[in-house]
């Protein structure tokens, strides 16, 4: 490596350093209070679904972490277990209550993730975490969505989220790996506030960009196969 690389190279590393402790700084401040604003809500919700639903008011579930390290995540429970004839799950609507619903439409019942960004599991602001199958099944641009740790809310939830399809949030969700910086996760928390307020739109210029990126165009030309 000639002395100009080596410098480039530590340079990067520098400032992929001084980024990590940055977004590691926001997310504890941020957590923590939201986590102090939120406490009456926190516990309200938990009230509300042990009333609904019982005990335990959350429940565990193994997702994909940084580097696709399994970890649990938490969450307020919205559905109960109730099953059919033949031992199988309901449909979700029909295991929602007409409360329970609200709680998830609110994302009410991600609160408890906020434990989880505290303790460095998660981050504020990340593609939200997937199951290890899911992301193992899309080969390499799965592992390369795990490069950043998974997040509370991301960029695509606040460019469309349940109104987009699968390929677009993961086109948005390679986007921000690529592109992440301080800056833009404080763009998307505020983005976020305006979609909790204001419902979710789809952003059509960023679906577009994010989908015309070099990454997932790659993705295209094998017939939508990351594995290719």
């Amino acid at each position: 490596m000639a002395p100009g690389d080596f410098r480039d190279a530590r340079g990067r590393s520098e400032l992929l350093n001084e980024s990590s402790v940055s977004k590691r700084i926001f997310d504890i401040l941020l957590s923590s209070l939201v986590l102090i604003i939120c406490s009456p809500i926190f516990l309200t919700v938990a009230a509300l679904t042990y009333l609904a639903l019982g005990w335990p008011v959350m429940f565990r579930q193994v997702r994909a972490g940084l580097s696709m390290r399994p970890f649990s995540i938490l969450k307020f429970r919205t559905m109960s277990n109730e099953r059919d004839g033949k031992g199988d799950l309901l449909p979700d609507h029909l295991r929602q209550t007409r409360l329970t619903a609200i709680i998830r439409r609110l994302r009410f019942d991600e609160l408890p993730q906020l434990i989880l960004v505290l303790a460095g599991v998660m981050s504020f602001v990340g593609p939200r975490p997937l199951p290890i199958q899911t992301l193992s099944d899309l080969g390499a641009i799965g592992q390369l969505r795990c490069r950043v740790q998974p997040g509370l809310t991301g960029w695509a939830q606040v460019n469309g989220n349940t109104r987009l399809n699968d390929m677009q949030k993961l086109a948005l969700d390679i986007w921000y790996v690529e592109q992440h910086n301080l800056a833009l996760d404080v763009l998307i928390v505020a983005m976020t506030l305006k979609t909790l307020v204001l419902g979710e739109v789809v952003n059509e210029h960023n679906v577009q960009k994010a989908e015309t990126q070099p990454t997932i165009l790659s993705c295209l030309r094998v017939g939508l196969d990351p594995k290719g």
